[in-house]
């Protein structure tokens, strides 16, 4: 509802409401919480260990042919019924298991770690969902400002080349000043297109990742400059150690191994079960009566030899934690390796942000100067106009740069979920 909202009454789209309805609305994040009530379910499963398991069974059998066996008395030959024709059993079986070598406890563990897991998954997937989202919504805001450069460049292009058209017919332009001036239209023209392209594709990308329909279209809104990062890198790489999924899911791994190196040896030592059969069947014995047929013992089930199964089982469980304990390293490390990556880009990208804005600041000081001078006659048009076409190309380099500082900065905190 909050997407939708957004599209039927919000004039503009911000990064960070983008942020808030991709987290409310993605189908690959629904999907992911499903995930979670699953490993939830299953984690229940793992519960009913601890509870005695009750079965009901009844039946009932119709004997048509009763068998009879003929024995000699005294009195003579006497038949005799072995059974009767309508026979009813009706069984209540109860188990509970008593003592299992702490295999309950183990599993229930295994249960909450897998819960845990999980959500740490679902989590991971929300910042790659995040990530996506930055480059882009990023990357759709610079191709509409593409678009309105290279727009405004056409409507320069396209007065330079009328003025080019009317001194070619004056003498003082050559045919190469024509041909090079209506070039300049069509490329602009050509940027429009592109950027025009890059528009749609990009929309129809956010759209999918908001969960909105393929084709609409709102406006975005740049927001102001963002804050910085205020930690040094080392902090950063400490942060995003204590904060990152990948580190806290190999660590469950790490968990749920020894709890299998446990469950394999608890597997060498008995089980114990408390069990219970209640039957009231008709006939009962030998009497066509109804009567109850009470039983109930403990059972012990020990493991004597399996043909060294349990031994390999155990060593597999070990060498399966010796592999996440290396893994884990490789995990922190490649970690660490992306953490320094960011903000190498973002101090890179800080400082070209910085020397686009100055390099801005002298073209524009460059197009006022020229203006002046080619009103004065001092210089010529064409020169005008290549001092106008690098006005126009710093300022695409300076958006171009701010927006992948956006970018660089925007990944960098979603890196250490700040």
């Amino acid at each position: 509802m909050i997407g939708l909202y957004l599209v039927l009454f919000v004039p503009t789209l911000t990064f960070e409401e983008a942020k808030d309805i991709l987290l409310d609305r993605s189908p690959i994040l629904q999907s992911a919480a499903i995930d979670v009530k699953i490993a939830l379910e299953k984690y229940h499963q793992m519960k009913a260990s601890f509870y005695p398991s009750v079965t009901l069974q009844s039946s009932y059998t119709r004997l048509t042919n009763v068998p009879v066996v003929e024995m000699q008395t005294p009195q003579g030959t006497m038949e005799m019924s072995m059974g009767w024709p309508d026979n009813y059993q009706n069984a209540l079986s109860i188990s509970l298991p008593l003592f299992t070598s702490g295999k309950r406890l183990i599993m229930n563990k295994l249960g909450e770690i897998g819960v845990e897991t999980a959500e740490l998954q679902r989590k991971q997937t929300e910042r790659e969902m995040i990530d996506n989202l930055v480059q882009v919504y990023f990357g759709l805001l610079m191709s509409q400002k593409a678009k309105e450069l290279s727009q405004e460049a056409l409507k320069n292009a396209q007065e330079h080349y009328n003025v080019t058209e009317a001194q070619f017919k004056e003498g003082s332009a050559t045919d190469l000043d024509v041909i090079r001036a209506e070039k300049d239209v069509y490329q602009a023209k050509s940027n429009i297109l592109q950027a025009d392209n890059n528009i749609k594709n990009l929309y129809r990308a956010l759209n999918n990742l908001l969960g909105f329909p393929v084709d609409t279209i709102y406006p975005l809104e740049e927001e102001g400059d963002s804050m910085g990062i205020e930690f040094p890198v080392d902090s950063l790489v400490q942060i995003a150690f204590n904060t990152r999924e990948e580190l806290k899911s190999i660590d469950r791994a790490i968990e749920s191994a020894k709890l299998n190196i446990k469950m394999n040896l608890a597997s060498f030592f008995p089980d114990v079960a408390f069990w219970s059969n209640i039957g009231y069947n008709k006939p009962l014995n030998f009497d066509n009566e109804w009567g109850w047929d009470v039983k109930m013992g403990v059972s012990l089930s020990l493991p004597i030899f399996q043909g060294f199964s349990n031994y390999h089982k155990l060593k597999e469980a070990k060498r399966n934690l010796e592999k996440l304990l290396i893994t884990r390293n490789m995990v922190k490390k490649n970690l660490e390796i992306e953490i320094r990556n960011l903000y190498d880009r973002l101090e890179e990208a800080k400082e070209e942000l910085k020397v686009q804005e100055e390099n801005l600041k002298l073209s524009k000081r460059a197009l006022e100067m020229a203006k002046e001078q080619y009103r004065m006659g001092y210089i010529t048009h064409t020169d005008y106009r290549d001092i106008e076409l690098g006005y126009m190309g710093a300022q695409f380099s300076y958006y171009s740069a701010l927006f992948t500082y956006r970018i660089n900065l925007e990944k960098i905190k979603n890196a250490i979920r700040r």
